[in-house]
C-alpha cells in the first residue's frame, strides 16, 4: 500500500525489545489505507472489548473500525435515522457490553451497538432539563461501574458534566456555579478520568479561552466537587487552570497536564498539593516539557506503554517519552525523529491498546 502524507495517525510499536532508551531504536509507522479506507485527522481513539480499534475521523465526519488488517467506515445516511449522526466526532468511549459511545461537536451523543449496526441518539432539548445541556460533547467516560459520564464544552469554554441514566435516557447535570466553591469549575469539561480507587476527576478549561478552569474531584455522597485551581501565591497549586490531561501511572503517580510552561504536575492526592515539573534540558530527573511556542500551548495527553514509559503530548511541539526507571526523557520534536512519519508534530491524542502499542494522533494534517 502507498503511504500518503495526509495520514496523521502514528503508530509506535512499544514492545520491550523495541522501546529502548535511544530514540532511534523506536519504530513509528503511519497507518496505511486498507479495504479502500484511509485515515485523515483523528480526533479520538478507543479499543473495544473484542480488540477492535475505533477512530474518529474529523475530515471525513466518520467512525472507522480497524481490526489490524481491514477498516470499515461508518457515515451519516440521511435516509436512515439509526445511522451515525451528521457532524464532527470529538470523543469516543467503549463500554463493557461492546457498545461505542460517540460525542459530537454539534450533534450530541450517540451509542453505537455493533451487533445491530444501530446508533441511538441523545440530544439537547431546551425544554427538557434532563437532556444534555449542549450538543457539543467534549469528553466521555464509562467508569468501573458502567456509568456513562458526559462532558460538554463549547468554543467559548462553557459546559457541564452529565451522568446518564441508561434505563430512561435522562441526564443528571452538574453545572458550574460562580458563588459555590463545591460546584464544578468553569471553562467547559475537557477531560473525565477515574483513578484506581474509583474516584472521578474532571478537568475543565478551554486552551483558547479566558483562562478559567481547574481540576475537580467528585464527591458522590454529596454530589459536590473539591476544586483545585491556580493560586498565584501558592507554588504548590496548579500552574494554570486549563486542565486537559489526567493520568495515574502504574506506580500510582497522579499526573496532571495544563496549559503553559510549567504545565506538567505531580499531585499528592492526600494533601491536594502539586509538584510543578520544570523543563530539564539535561534530560535527567522528571519529564519536564520544552518551552511553549504560544500562550495556548498545552499538554494534550499523558499515557503509558507496556514498558511503563510515559508519553506526554504537546499541542505545538511533538511528544516526550519518559523512562521512570532510568529517569531519562526523550523528546521527539522534529520530523527527523520519526521514522516514516508526517511533518505534523502537533500531538493531539494517544491510546495504549491491549497488545502493547501506543497509538498517536497528530493535530493539523
Amino acid at each position: 500500500m502507498k503511504y500518503f502524507s495526509t495520514f496523521v495517525l502514528v503508530l509506535c510499536f512499544a514492545m520491550a525489545h523495541q522501546c529502548l532508551a535511544q530514540k532511534q531504536e523506536l519504530n513509528f509507522k503511519i497507518v496505511p489505507p486498507t479495504s479502500g479506507v484511509s485515515l485523515s485527522k483523528i480526533n479520538s481513539i478507543v479499543q473495544d472489548k473484542y480488540g477492535f480499534m475505533w477512530f474518529a475521523d474529523r475530515n471525513d465526519l466518520s467512525l472507522v473500525r480497524y481490526d489490524g488488517n481491514h477498516m470499515k467506515r461508518y457515515v451519516y445516511q440521511h435516509d436512515n435515522p439509526n445511522s451515525l449522526a451528521s457532524g464532527t466526532i470529538e470523543c469516543l468511549a467503549a463500554d463493557p457490553s461492546g457498545a461505542i459511545w460517540i460525542g459530537y461537536g454539534l450533534s450530541g451523543l450517540d451509542r453505537f451497538d455493533p451487533s445491530t449496526n444501530t446508533f441511538t441518539h441523545f440530544r439537547h432539548n431546551k425544554d427538557d432539563p434532563e437532556s444534555l445541556s449542549s450538543d457539543f460533547v467534549s469528553s466521555i467516560l464509562v467508569d468501573g461501574k458502567g456509568n456513562v459520564w458526559v462532558g460538554t464544552s463549547d468554543y467559548v469554554g462553557t459546559g457541564d458534566l452529565h451522568l446518564l441514566d441508561q434505563r430512561t435516557g435522562k441526564f443528571k447535570r452538574f453545572s458550574p456555579i460562580t458563588s459555590d466553591s463545591t460546584s464544578l469549575t468553569k471553562g467547559g469539561v475537557s477531560v473525565i478520568y477515574e483513578d484506581r480507587q474509583g474516584i472521578l476527576w474532571v478537568g475543565t478549561g478551554f486552551p483558547w479561552g479566558d483562562g478559567s478552569g481547574g481540576l475537580n474531584r467528585f464527591n458522590p455522597a454529596t454530589d459536590t466537587f473539591t476544586q483545585y485551581v491556580h493560586d498565584s501565591v501558592n507554588h504548590q497549586s496548579l500552574s494554570d487552570n486549563v486542565v486537559r490531561a489526567i493520568f495515574e501511572d502504574s506506580d500510582g503517580n497522579f499526573w496532571i497536564g495544563t496549559r503553559g510552561n510549567s504545565g506538567l504536575h505531580l499531585m499528592d492526592r492526600a494533601t491536594g498539593k502539586f509538584q510543578r515539573v520544570k523543563y530539564n534540558p539535561s534530560n535527567t530527573g522528571l519529564p519536564g516539557r520544552p518551552p511553549v511556542y504560544s500562550p495556548t500551548d498545552h499538554i494534550t495527553f499523558i499515557a503509558e506503554d507496556s514498558d511503563k514509559h510515559l508519553w506526554i503530548g504537546l499541542y505545538y511541539n511533538g511528544v516526550i517519552r519518559y523512562n521512570p526507571e532510568s529517569k531519562e526523557s526523550t523528546y521527539y520534536g522534529y520530523s527527523k525523529d520519526y521514522k516514516n512519519s508526517s511533518d505534523d508534530l502537533a500531538s493531539w491524542r494517544a491510546y495504549s491498546s491491549s497488545n502493547g502499542l501506543i497509538w498517536l494522533a497528530t493535530q493539523f494534517n
